[in-house]
């Protein structure tokens, strides 16, 4: 995979994930804690979405050779898949489902914006994909946080 269409898929994937949880902040809007966190993290993503968006305009197409890419396609593929699924739903799912849902996908090697990739032709890259990745964990322990308050069980690993 192109560096660029991998940029443009996070792109995708970070948009739609801010979708999802936009909608999930409304509709657990009577739950102040669960809707707060909701929200904070559908902004996180709409940012995320914009630095990406950001750094592509900056990477040369020259620069996805020196690149090991170790995300398909298809696995940002399988998580718009997985993400339109849960919007295209008529309501939103409990929130214990919701949160094991968000926590599967930002468990998700989409969300964990490329750990593996190493390169020295693209350090701006690498520093950004290495800060999203902190903020997605920091999303990962604050949804974990509020599942264990609540008593909701823990999925397993997310979408790979």
């Amino acid at each position: 995979m192109s560096l660029q269409r991998l940029l443009s898929d996070l792109i995708e994937v970070e948009n739609r994930l801010s979708s999802l949880y936009a909608w999930f902040a409304e509709a657990y809007a009577d739950d102040a804690e669960a809707s707060t966190l909701f929200y904070r993290m559908s902004r996180d993503e709409k940012a995320h979405a914009a630095l990406i968006e950001y750094e592509k305009r900056l990477v040369n197409k020259e620069r996805d050779a020196a690149l090991d890419i170790p995300l398909t396609t298809r696995q940002t593929q399988e998580a718009l898949r997985r993400i339109e699924e849960i919007l295209s739903a008529r309501q939103a799912p409990p929130l214990g489902e919701a949160l094991s849902l968000a926590l599967e996908l930002e468990e998700s090697d989409v969300e964990n914006h490329l750990a593996g990739v190493f390169s020295q032709t693209a350090p701006g890259l690498l520093k950004l994909l290495k800060n999203l990745g902190k903020e997605d964990r920091r999303h990962y322990q604050d949804l974990e946080a509020l599942a264990k308050r609540r008593g909701i069980p823990l999925p397993g690993k997310g979408i790979r």
